[in-house]
């Protein structure tokens, strides 16, 4: 009996104990990991207020409930990191609310930190990072990576500039400036994956990429200055990219629609999925709060 406990104590030993890899997608830029024990969302923004809302940069009322149903249908009911990219509303608007609900300090720029105090969380629900921070909760260790946000028809920027000081009251709209703009690279036992909101590659990213095997590249796609730079500028620029799942592609002027996904204009996402199957790249096509196993 001794040997057969033994003998059942090696084979156990013999296979990768850790947990697998989930991931999901809220929507816009919205990343959700997980490997059962710790869990992270990256940019996690359910909220879509109205392109007048936008433009008068008026008080947006959240509503919770609604946000709610979304971490419901997600089965997120607990959280140990959030993850802000940069400030537009796109990527911070429902940060607050979410960090309320099932937890996950909060980590961007000080811009971000000033928008999360005026919404009235602690000092201890946020934290400022800068390029090359790594942050490592349970398993995951994310590297903070600077990145660049493209410019409108390649020459706008949207709400750029930053937030100098705290606002003092609740955020309008119009005081979600960009406030620098962040990538992530996040590594575990099971994978590599990187979480990569802008359309736009650099140095420190192709630096970054060098030699890496990524898992799957959570790979935006909106206002790209064509797929073949992607491509080049970043997949290209790894060792092996096994899987690319296009974000931020979706049009966040309107509301969700789970029956019939809607493209933010311009985006012509069916010609970034040609261009990849050209190129014998794998993508998936994610569906919005669906979990998907790495």
């Amino acid at each position: 009996m001794r040997f057969f406990f033994h003998v059942l104590f090696v084979f156990l030993l013999s296979f990768d104990l850790h947990a697998t890899i989930s991931w999901g997608w809220s929507g816009i830029a919205g990343v959700y990991l997980t490997d059962g024990k710790t869990h992270l969302f990256f940019d996690p923004v359910f909220s879509r207020p109205s392109i007048p809302q936008i433009l008068l940069g008026s008080t947006y009322e959240i509503d919770e409930n609604y946000v709610r149903s979304e971490l419901t249908e997600m089965g997120i009911s607990k959280l140990d990191g959030i993850f802000i990219g940069h400030s537009h509303f796109d990527h911070a608007l429902d940060m607050h609310v979410i960090n309320k609900m099932v937890g996950g300090k909060i980590h961007g720029t000080q811009t971000t930190a000033f928008l999360a105090e005026a919404h009235g969380l602690r000092d201890d629900q946020y934290q400022i990072v800068k390029n090359g921070d790594e942050i490592i909760l349970g398993e995951f260790k994310v590297r903070i990576v600077d990145s660049e946000h493209g410019k409108i028809l390649g020459f706008y920027e949207y709400q750029g500039g930053e937030l100098n000081a705290p606002l003092g009251r609740k955020p309008d709209l119009s005081d979600y400036v960009m406030g620098g703009s962040f990538s992530f690279y996040v590594t575990h036992p099971e994978g590599e994956f990187f979480v990569h909101q802008a359309s736009r590659t650099s140095d420190e990213i192709k630096k970054l990429l060098k030699d890496k095997t990524v898992d799957i590249l959570f790979q935006g796609i909106a206002n790209r200055k064509s797929s073949q730079d992607l491509y080049e500028g970043i997949v290209n620029q790894a060792k092996e990219v096994k899987l690319v799942v296009p974000i931020h592609h979706d049009n966040f002027f309107l509301q969700k629609s789970k029956e019939l996904m809607k493209e933010l204009w311009g985006v012509n996402y069916d010609e970034f999925l040609n261009y990849f199957t050209d190129k014998k790249i794998r993508t998936q096509s994610p569906s919005y709060n669906k979990i998907y196993r790495k």
